[in-house]
């Protein structure tokens, strides 16, 4: 085969093709605010194309074909409804022709304006008052309203969550006067608790949060450290929060216990000596943060809060714990009930 009987073969296939398409593009005719019962019957240029009935709801879906030839660019028309027992007519005619006459019985309300059909167009036409209304709009329509956006909700919800702390004196606090020392106070931490909102702009909450490890090191003439601090902080109090939809900004605060274990490795000359420095005690905390329920179980967070501690020896030894965290985390929300 030539390349010329190749061409030619290949550009019929195509005209095919188009054509195909052109036949099975339909557009569509909605009518709301009909009669239940009532037959709805689409016309193109005078010519009846489609009909449907009128559903339970007042409803009626209409699917008809404009030609092909018209499909490209589409077709300037004008529309109008006929009233007739049991029975609307809807007439689609092109700004250039002229609409046949209304059949005896019927009542025409013709639509203002000249309105562009394509094939992917959706006609819906309202006939709730006695002059029908159009919404011409591209590709499908529904006639169900977007769902609402679920509102912060009042009840039991946990959540978890992780970030960074950063402790504001423990490398202080470990290196003391020592100048050959520094170490790490920004650490990860992670979160969880409950709380349970009474209303939707208070609520009760309780939680946990552990921060890793802060570390120092140090040396000086014929000695040298190291050291650690390791905490566990457990919260209590309240949030106050004002919902937008499916938002809520808050603040929250109340009292935290904390326990503290700094472990300290000294080494002089060839030995060594470990110090461990146990305390516990109370102290407050203070925040805020935002949430988003993306369902009405679940939600996303981010939260800061600033967490004071002040703990006592749990050993009897010396040593008071003093020292605050600035704890910023992200995380996920999940009502319960």
């Amino acid at each position: 085969m030539n390349s010329t009987k190749l061409w030619r073969m290949l550009a019929a296939v195509a005209a095919l093709n188009v054509a195909t398409v052109g036949a099975a593009a339909a557009q569509t005719v909605l009518v709301r605010h009909a009669a239940s019962g009532e037959t709805v019957e689409v016309l193109l240029n005078g010519a009846p194309v489609a009909s449907g009935p009128v559903g339970a709801e007042g409803v009626a879906k209409v699917a008809f074909a404009m030609p092909a030839d018209s499909l490209p660019s589409g077709m300037d028309a004008r529309i109008s409804v006929d009233t007739c027992d049991k029975l609307r007519r809807v007439h689609i005619v092109e700004r250039s022709r002229v609409p046949p006459a209304a059949q005896d019985g019927c009542n025409r309300h013709e639509i203002s304006g000249l309105y562009l059909v394509r094939r992917d167009s959706t006609l819906v036409v309202s006939v709730a008052e006695a002059i029908p209304t159009l919404l011409l709009v591209k590709g499908d329509f529904s006639l169900k309203p977007p769902s609402p956006a679920p509102p912060a909700p009042k009840g039991f919800v946990i959540y978890g969550g992780g970030g960074f702390a950063r402790f504001a004196d423990a490398v202080a606090n470990a290196c003391g006067t020592v100048a050959d020392c520094g170490g790490d106070d920004v650490v990860g931490a992670y979160t969880g608790g409950a709380s349970f909102w009474i209303t939707k702009w208070l609520a009760l909450d309780g939680g946990y949060t552990k921060p890793s490890k802060a570390t120092a090191e140090g040396a000086g003439s014929g000695f040298a450290f190291d050291s650690e601090t390791d905490v566990h902080v457990i919260t209590a109090g309240a949030k106050i929060g004002v919902p937008f939809s499916r938002l809520r900004i808050y603040a929250n605060g109340g009292g935290n216990f904390h326990r503290a274990t700094t472990t300290t490795v000294q080494t002089i000359g060839a030995a060594s000596q470990t110090i461990a420095v146990k305390t516990d005690g109370f102290g407050w905390q203070a925040g805020g943060g935002i949430e988003v329920w993306a369902t009405k179980s679940f939600a996303l967070y981010a939260e800061a809060n600033k967490v004071m501690l002040d703990g006592k020896p749990r050993d009897g030894t010396e040593g008071d714990f003093k020292d605050s965290l600035s704890v910023a985390v992200i995380g996920v929300r999940i009502r319960l009930f």
